[in-house]
């Protein structure tokens, strides 16, 4: 089995490459339900919501990262193809978010390419921390990863997309 390199970008995303399949057989992350069903999001929509104690944390979706994070889970659906802009932004913690294919697999071995898009700091807000995503996507069903750069880092945030 193939080990991803475990940064506090990529530890998170290593979870979903390794539980998606990797040396079980197949599987669809839809199926996980370690952290709960993700909230279903619209393509132009906003969302409001709060990292918090309670929440699940990166370790629970990565055992391995020691990253105890929080991280709330939405699942978007494309119609067709387009851009898709998501930005999370809070003014309570250090904003990090993550765009993966919810029907990724993996069987003998994972890899970092299954990875759609992370982002740190693109979308300005107070102090230059908020998190923006910008992509072209075909059609289909994505998860994106609302999630705080710092373990114990808590607070609201808001959620938006726009697909054009």
């Amino acid at each position: 089995m193939n080990k991803l390199v475990v940064w506090k970008h990529l530890s998170l995303l290593s979870f979903f490459l390794v539980l998606s399949g990797c040396g079980g057989g197949g599987g669809d992350v839809a199926d996980i339900d370690i952290c709960g069903i993700p909230t279903n999001i619209g393509t132009n929509s906003s969302a409001v919501g709060v990292l918090q104690q309670g929440d699940c944390l990166a370790t629970d979706l990565d055992p391995d990262s020691g990253d105890n994070s929080f991280v709330d889970e939405y699942r978007i659906t494309i119609p067709s193809s387009g851009e898709l802009t998501i930005t999370l932004r809070s003014e309570n913690f250090d904003a990090l978010l993550f765009l993966v294919d919810e029907s990724m697999t993996c069987v003998g071995g994972c890899s970092v390419e299954q990875i759609i898009a992370f982002d740190d700091d693109s979308g300005g807000g107070v102090d230059e921390l908020d998190a923006q995503i910008t992509i072209n996507l075909a059609a289909g069903t994505y998860l994106i990863l609302a999630n705080s750069y710092a373990e114990g880092e808590s607070g609201q945030y808001t959620l938006t997309t726009s697909f054009f």
